[in-house]
């Protein structure tokens, strides 16, 4: 959804998880925000401030505030879900124009093109150029922020370094941040009243490290955190002794706004803002060794031991048909295709991956097969490669609309990949990628990201964001259900919680990690490896499973009290976390999960919220590793529900 709206000198846009208005009077800028929680909106930008409220400080203490001048404003295109416009001011009695391209998407995303241009014959003393984004914070219960730093963090493996950008995340708010740079991201998650985590999501990204007057960037600083009763960004462009602009000096950058709430709506004609097409899907991931060795390029620069938990991950052959049946029967209902299934499964960009399968009939007759079980099918690929769009390989073995993609490393703040440095990372352009890659896998298909990094430009094109990547947050992920929730941006995604059975990862394949996505409305990945019985390897899943089973179709809603609000199910346990699974044919299913100590509670269901008549009735599921509950009219009476257990109950 993207209406759009003009009156007077206000330009609005409207999508599914937020409202924004620009104003022509205010120099063309933005003096209206406010998101969606799930049953009202809340107003973020505070009354009478404005985004990002340009400022120009002179020698002389003048200051010329893109807030004064009146903009021209053209709408230059318009798309269904996108459109583009330009806003264009003259300040201080034509010493300098603004220009500034906006581009609005309905995914929850506005990029500005920004164009300062000192007009021709004129010169200033410039002492400082500011852009300030405050954010109402005051009547939200719960608040973290985070910011990426320019600074490299290497990660290293044994055989090769990855650089990141340093980040520090799952701030508080009364934690402050500043740096002699330009923050390229600053993000913040808000709950309400009624929520019990978080249920927005608000991105700030600036995409090029220059300092405004060619000085050097050490005249630039960044500024985040509480202020005058608000959460601010400032990044000051330009700050330092004063400096002398002439010569019809003109400076560009490009600057977004993304904002993003839970991913709670399954199917083709879901709004893209709220589209999950993976909730409740039952995975496998055929995790079979992909490395096959020669002493030719580009296999002579395959890593072939990537972590100190792994053994070499040498090619052993493709998995057997019967492997597809193995893991239906166990009641699977997506398969996750590893890296072996490609000629050259790459490493990054170094190698390259080519996207031609090594065996074009197995590939044929694996996907075929999986079909024939009712099961969608996805290969890997990598997000850091983005000629993998001009590759055929989906088309030529994917079924569009039903099957997806699973990215690994989807990022654009990984230095070095995706032309991101210090001094630039290519935020529009990756925005974009993602947003053709979706229309490859069509609205009905899927994409599960493996992004590693709590960022929504990410994951606003993904179904479910995959969190775990860094072993640097394995420890966070299972140990409070609050700080998974922000990991997993359950704020602006889908969540997917890292799977696996290596030694670093054995956690995630445990009846904790099970718990937390049950608690939280996650998906996971089994592996299924060579040689070990699926039964075993995805056992700890399997009473989720059980419980998702019996639900008449896929699940195209999710209630989730946890990251929306929603009077559909609640409960009075604070333990206890309820979430409802609803099929197309309105059927419910109820699930029950403790994740404090062993328990009593009550689970309120509202029919009415969930469209369902007043007679319907709940009925308790009795399944392997399901525990037991009672119905009473509307309510699940659970009596001793154990620690990471749960129970479940249909409606309808």
């Amino acid at each position: 959804m993207l209406n759009v709206a003009q009156e007077g000198s206000r330009l609005s846009v409207e999508t599914a998880c937020a409202s924004i208005e620009w104003d022509a009077a205010r120099g063309g800028q933005i003096t209206g925000f406010a998101v969606e929680d799930g049953l009202m909106r809340r107003p973020l930008l505070p009354e009478g401030r404005l985004w990002p409220d340009l400022r120009f400080e002179l020698a002389g203490g003048k200051v010329l505030a893109l807030a004064d001048s009146v903009a021209q404003v053209e709408v230059t295109r318009e798309m269904p879900g996108r459109i583009a416009f330009r806003t264009s001011a003259v300040l201080g009695e034509g010493l300098l124009r603004v220009d500034q391209e906006f581009e609005a998407f309905e995914e929850g995303a506005v990029f500005c093109e920004m164009v300062v241009q000192l007009q021709e014959g004129r010169d200033m003393e410039l002492c400082n150029a500011a852009m300030e984004l405050p954010v109402e914070v005051r009547s939200a219960n719960n608040v973290r922020w985070g910011h990426y730093s320019r600074e490299p963090w290497n990660k290293y493996d044994p055989s090769c370094i990855h650089v990141f950008s340093i980040n520090h995340l799952y701030l508080t708010p009364g934690e402050t941040a500043e740096g002699r740079e330009l923050f390229p991201l600053a993000s913040i998650d808000l709950g309400w009243e009624g929520v019990r985590f978080f249920s927005n999501h608000l991105e700030f990204l600036l995409e090029d490290w220059t300092a405004l007057g060619g000085g050097p960037r050490e005249q630039t600083r960044s500024r985040a955190g509480m202020n005058e009763g608000h959460w601010r960004l400032r990044w000051d462009l330009f700050e330092g002794p004063a400096r002398r602009l002439a010569h019809s000096y003109r400076y560009r950058n490009r600057w977004g706004l993304l904002f993003g709430c839970p991913r709670t709506r399954a199917g083709a004609e879901a709004d893209p803002a709220l589209r999950n097409n993976v909730i409740g899907a039952r995975i496998a991931h055929c995790m079979y060794p992909y490395v096959r060795e020669s002493a030719e390029w580009p296999w002579a620069v395959m890593p072939i031991k990537q972590t100190i938990y792994q053994d070499a991950q040498h090619f052993m052959g493709f998995p057997e048909l019967e492997r597809v049946d193995e893991v239906a029967e166990a009641g699977a209902n997506m398969m996750i295709l590893h890296q072996f299934w490609m000629s050259n499964p790459g490493s990054n960009g170094e190698p390259p991956a080519d996207y031609k399968p090594a065996d074009p009939k197995w590939l044929r007759a694996f996907v075929d097969r999986c079909h024939e079980r009712g099961m969608r099918v996805a290969p890997y690929i990598r997000g850091t490669e983005m000629y993998c769009y001009y590759s055929s390989f989906f088309e030529d073995f994917f079924q569009k609309d039903w099957d997806g993609m699973y990215m690994d490393w989807t990022s654009p703040l990984a230095q070095g990949w995706i032309k991101s440095s210090m001094l630039h990372f290519s935020a529009y352009n990756y925005f974009m990628f993602m947003r053709a890659l979706r229309g490859k896998v069509g609205e009905g298909g899927f994409l599960i990201g493996h992004t590693g990094n709590h960022a929504f430009i990410n994951a606003c094109h993904l179904d479910v964001c995959l969190a775990g990547e860094f072993s640097v947050m394995h420890e966070v992920l299972l140990a409070d259900p609050q700080a998974c929730a922000y990991y997993a941006l359950l704020s602006g995604s889908g969540g997917h919680l890292l799977g696996g059975d290596t030694k670093d990862r054995k956690i995630f394949a445990s009846p904790r990690a099970m718990a937390f996505c049950a608690a939280l409305g996650m998906t996971s990945h089994s592996f299924l490896s060579p040689g070990k019985p699926f039964s075993e390897t995805g056992a700890y899943m399997f009473p989720l499973w059980r419980a998702l089973r019996p639900l008449s179709g896929p699940p195209v809603r999710l209630y989730n009290p946890s990251i929306m609000q929603t009077p559909a199910v609640q409960c009075d346990q604070v333990g206890f976390f309820p979430v409802a699974y609803q099929a197309a044919d309105g059927q419910v299913l109820i699930t029950v999960t403790n994740l404090g100590e062993t328990a009593d509670g009550t689970v309120e269901v509202n029919f009415a919220e969930l469209g369902l008549p007043a007679s319907s009735k709940l009925k308790p599921l009795k399944a392997e590793g399901l525990c037991d509950c009672r119905a009473d009219g509307p309510r699940l009476r659970i009596a001793g529900l154990p620690s990471v257990s749960l129970c479940a109950a249909l409606i309808g």
